[in-house]
């Protein structure tokens, strides 16, 4: 157990890396630390990352240009051994400072990096404290730093399959997922989203998500998603049909398929249009013939002509005799 040590509020620094990126509102905290004090104690490493404001000081120490160093300067650019980085108690030490305090109590302990992320993580978590995107950049700087799927759930206490949709989640727009959020979406609307193969698509969603919208483009990408499905078999289909074409034997043989395939393959394809030129194919979405008396339509003449020399061109045979 680590010996409790009162360390001024001005030697404290934020750590860099803490999943809560936001500490939210701190006026009832401090307003209680102000009149009770601080009951627990934070927890603490030695040394620092230089913040932008010491960044530039010490680059300008050094003879180098403020601009250059403020252009250079990242989150974790330069780490120093003095002074404490906070791991536990990033509120208390925000709230202690808004309420006035000079010092608190730590407990000053080493840890590498992977036990720093691991122990941020579960302090967070088991208070509820981060939200869905923060959890999800908490679970992959874990993944970055070896952790497996099953460690992670292990030490989280959530699933192995919420830990993989939240870190799926980083897949999306971080702009249009934290307006989401505010519009008060929730985890089954994200969840929802899964359903969405293409990223692109899943991100127009998004930007309507915890709005009267969201039902609707749901819906209007889900089907948008199933027609390129049936579009993709189908062409998967007439290639495959045009394959077993080729491979057949004998004039005769393919003079007597070329004539028999317009029926069979209009009896198959009819409620697709087809246009096939010499480098490309285009599908367009079917379009289902009227019936009478439950009995399918013959389909149009137009189709019957347009269809018959598509089918032959595609047996060299026929050439010469279409």
């Amino acid at each position: 157990m680590a010996d409790i040590t009162y360390i001024p509020i001005r030697q404290l620094h934020p750590h860099p890396d803490n999943p809560r990126k936001e500490l939210g509102d701190l006026s009832e905290l401090a307003a209680s630390i102000k009149e009770n004090g601080v009951y627990q104690n934070l927890t603490v490493i030695p040394g620092h990352y230089l913040s932008s404001r010491e960044y530039i000081s010490k680059c300008v120490d050094e003879g180098g240009d403020a601009a250059a160093a403020a252009a250079a300067w990242v989150p974790k650019v330069m780490w120093v051994g003095d002074d404490y980085t906070i791991i536990i108690g990033h509120r208390r030490a925000a709230a202690a400072q808004q309420a006035g305090l000079s010092e608190l109590p730590c407990a000053i302990v080493e840890m590498d990096e992977r036990e720093q992320m691991q122990t941020m993580m579960v302090e967070n978590m088991q208070r509820s404290d981060l939200t869905v995107y923060e959890q999800a950049q908490g679970f992959q700087m874990m993944m970055d730093f070896g952790q497996t799927v099953e460690q992670i759930s292990d030490k989280s206490g959530f699933s192995q399959s919420t830990v993989r949709r939240r870190i799926k989640l980083l897949e999306l727009n971080h702009d249009s997922f934290k307006k989401a959020e505010k519009r008060g979406a929730t985890l089954s609307d994200f969840a929802q989203l899964d359903k969405i193969e293409d990223l692109e698509a899943r991100n127009r969603v998004l930007e309507t998500l915890g709005t009267q919208n969201f039902n609707r483009a749901m819906q209007d990408a889900l089907e948008q998603q199933k027609w390129q499905h049936q579009k993709a078999e189908w062409i998967e289909q007439l290639k495959k049909f045009a394959t077993e074409d080729s491979q057949e034997s004998g004039a005769q043989k393919r003079k007597s398929s070329c004539r028999k395939m317009p029926t069979r393959s209009l009896m198959s394809i009819r409620s697709v249009k087809i246009r096939l030129t010499c480098t490309n194919l285009a599908i367009r979405k079917p379009r289902m013939p009227a019936t009478r008396r439950g009995r399918p339509q013959e389909p149009p003449s137009s189709l019957r002509e347009n269809s018959l020399p598509l089918l032959r061109s595609s047996c060299t045979s026929c050439a010469g005799t279409s």
